[in-house]
């Protein structure tokens, strides 16, 4: 016997049955990942500027709610992407309006549909040149980087620096569609940087804009 399994070994008639099982578990990993995307739905969409500033949105679509994480890749594929903001869409306590490009394509603005602020329904704006993400409500703003405090008129002052308020860049009711599916292998870039979000937000800062 012992005979028999050194004969074996040494022949590395092991290895078929090694590679069998290898091979097997690979194939239930990825089906299973399988079967949990068809409930979660990934998708991706990538949104561009009227400059060369563009921004990607990645969407899980489940049965019970719609996410959406906005995320700004300034070095590509070459570093992890950048949260500037999660949402969570169709809920009852949104009032989210659409989003605006300034007219140079620096900045994105994100408004509310019935503003609490009569001066101005700007909330927050996302700067694509310092990925410096300011807003007038830092402590409800949900993502990966912290947000940097200022007032609504120091918000609009920026955008007027910027050209002024530009083109709709998104509609609110727009997100939640429901775009080109992702398989498992294809969703890990985005999976990760969602793990590496804080689930607590961020301490706000204090914005220069103020001064």
């Amino acid at each position: 016997m012992a005979q028999r399994l050194q004969s074996e070994t040494s022949s590395g008639a092991w290895l078929p049955r090694t590679f069998f099982i290898v091979l097997l578990a690979g194939t239930v990993f990825l089906v299973a990942m399988e079967i949990i995307n068809i409930f979660r739905q990934p998708s991706i969409r990538s949104i561009p500027g009227p400059a060369a500033h563009r921004f990607s949105i990645y969407q899980r679509s489940g049965t019970r709610q719609r996410e959406a994480w906005f995320f700004h890749e300034p070095k590509g594929n070459l570093s992890p992407p950048i949260c500037f903001l999660h949402v969570v869409t169709a809920s009852a306590s949104d009032d989210s309006g659409p989003l605006h490009w300034t007219h140079d394509g620096c900045l994105l603005i994100g408004t509310q549909r019935t503003p609490r602020n009569p001066a101005s329904s700007t909330v927050w704006i996302y700067d694509f040149t310092t990925t410096t993400l300011f807003s007038s409500e830092p402590a409800s703003h949900q993502s990966g980087i912290p947000a940097t405090h200022a007032s609504s008129a120091s918000l609009d002052r920026l955008i007027q620096r910027h050209g002024g308020r530009g083109p709709v860049a998104l509609h609110w009711y727009d997100l939640g569609k429901k775009e080109n599916h992702l398989f498992a292998w294809r969703i890990t870039r985005w999976e990760n940087a969602i793990a590496a979000i804080p689930t607590e937000s961020p301490q706000p800062t204090e914005s220069a804009l103020q001064k």
